[in-house]
């Protein structure tokens, strides 16, 4: 009788060990996709050619398609220092809008500009790509776990 409880509770503990560890095993698989994506030094064409009909959607009215707004009255995004200086507050702007001054290439720029939170992490992220690889850009990649988070965050 010992010996079929012992079979038994070994049996226990590693049916018990596999499923808790389980979704670690997940999460590493998902971390290693993203650390691949990460590392990669260019967000994939995917991802830049979605973020492209995104901007088109929801940037293009003020940033124009060349990514500088004519009429000078909106920051630029093409080879603009603010943009690319800081990630996190880009896509911080992004999801959430910003208000106040905000001095980009050396110009003071005043205004607000309202926030894109109806998107998706991954729209954002692909957003971010286009924006930070278009018009001479050599930003870094955005991953929808960085815009997860900075979204959490708030």
């Amino acid at each position: 009788m010992l010996i079929k409880v012992s079979k038994s509770l070994t049996l226990l503990v590693l049916a018990f060990v596999f499923f808790s560890f389980s979704k670690n095993i997940y999460l590493e698989t998902e971390q290693k996709n993203e650390l691949k994506e990460i590392y990669q030094e260019k967000p994939s064409r995917k991802s830049i050619q979605a973020g492209y009909i995104l901007y088109t959607a929801n940037c293009v009215r003020c940033h124009e398609s060349s990514g500088i707004d004519k009429m000078n009255l909106f920051p630029p995004l093409a080879k603009s220092d603010y943009l690319l200086k800081d990630q996190k507050r880009a896509i911080k702007i992004v999801l959430f809008g910003a208000k106040g001054s905000m001095k980009v290439n050396g110009k003071i720029y005043r205004g607000k500009m309202s926030g894109e939170s109806h998107l998706s992490d991954r729209e954002v992220a692909d957003l971010m790509n286009y924006i930070n690889h278009s018009w001479g850009n050599k930003g870094k990649i955005t991953t929808k776990s960085m815009v997860k988070k900075i979204r959490e965050s708030r």
